[in-house]
């Protein structure tokens, strides 16, 4: 799956943005603006118009910290858990070395 918006979905979201951020309504300026996955990549969201926002990289920034982040970070370390990896299966490294449980 590419992560990256084809230059058809980026033409489509600006012409949609109108040049305004989708989020704040704040005035887009070049080089200041950036396509955003609504459902982040990482979480299965696909490079498509409908999940493709044009955002103020104040905007894209806050999004990503607040909304996408969290998430993420959750899913990675239930991910390490269930591989029984040592520190997120809160096993400290020296008691995996000797052997306690």
């Amino acid at each position: 799956m590419n992560r990256n918006f084809s230059a058809k979905t980026e033409d489509d979201a600006l012409a949609r943005a109108k040049g305004l951020c989708e989020d704040c309504g704040g005035q887009l300026k070049p080089g200041k603006y950036q396509f955003d996955h609504i459902k982040p990549h990482g979480m299965g969201g696909e490079s498509t118009l409908e999940n493709c926002r044009v955002r103020c990289v104040v905007c894209h920034l806050k999004k990503t910290m607040d909304d996408d982040m969290p998430p993420m970070r959750k899913a990675d370390k239930q991910a390490k858990v269930k591989r029984q990896l040592p520190v997120a299966a809160g096993i400290s490294e020296i008691a995996r070395r000797i052997g306690i449980k």
